[in-house]
């Protein structure tokens, strides 16, 4: 512990390597626990990470963990097996995987879900990389670099309009399509057989893959806009 919690070198605390690792372990037999108060949290942050071909699913108040569940995947069981261990917060901090926000909706149907800013900030940098080319792309990115800016309910409301505008400007531009040809490339997107395809697949109404859309009309990118309008009733939020 001395050496965990120090800025020493590990060679302070052993002569060598091999008596390093004899006298650490017992740490390696420890396993971490935690103590379930029940607490009702304004947000929860839940998110999985990988390590050595199993996944850890994470549950964070913004200052502490609160609780985890190891699996081998993120999928539905796994979540639930997690979130029917907390009571529902007022607000849900997720990246957008799917089975996570099925689950939340059915075992906490109360309880707000709010998009990670970080996480669509990677996908428009995934769609649109960080220097696109065509006017759109350009447009879009800029909204989307303005959303960490967004902190009050005029400013999201100012947000959605910009995204609203963006979308009837390049409206036909969105509808721009792809045929199928000999030696024409097929995106991953493209079923087998399919005779075309959206050129461009951030449009709106589920072209391709549906981004930015499924981000923005799901109504979780601003979340936490209904915070202030909430109180508590039974340890439930109510509008």
């Amino acid at each position: 512990m001395a050496w965990l919690t120090s800025t020493r070198d590990r060679g302070d605390f052993a002569t060598s390597t091999r008596t390093f690792a004899r006298r650490t372990q017992w740490c390696w037999n420890v396993a971490p626990t935690l103590s379930r108060t029940g607490e009702i949290h304004d947000q929860i942050m839940l998110d999985g990470t990988y390590f050595n071909g199993w996944c850890v699913l994470i549950a964070h108040t913004g200052t502490h963990v609160i609780d985890w569940q190891w699996c081998d995947q993120e999928k539905t069981a796994s979540w639930t097996a997690l979130i029917e261990r907390i009571p529902a917060p007022v607000v849900a901090v997720v990246d957008g995987n799917g089975p996570l926000i099925t689950t939340i909706r059915r075992l906490w149907p109360s309880t707000r879900i709010q998009r990670c800013y970080f996480h669509i900030r990677q996908g428009g940098n995934r769609h649109l990389t960080r220097r696109p080319n065509l006017p759109a792309n350009k447009e879009l990115l800029a909204i989307y670099t303005m959303l960490t800016k967004v902190k009050t309910h005029d400013q999201a409301a100012a947000w959605m309009g910009e995204f609203a505008a963006w979308e009837a400007r390049w409206q036909t531009f969105l509808k721009h399509r792809t045929r199928a040809h000999a030696g024409t490339p097929r995106p991953s997107h493209v079923r087998p057989g399919q005779t075309w395809w959206y050129t461009h697949t951030y449009g709106p109404g589920g072209r391709g893959d549906s981004w930015p859309d499924s981000s923005v009309t799901s109504n979780s990118s601003f979340g936490w806009t209904w915070r202030k309008k909430e109180s508590r009733s039974r340890g439930r939020p109510t509008l």
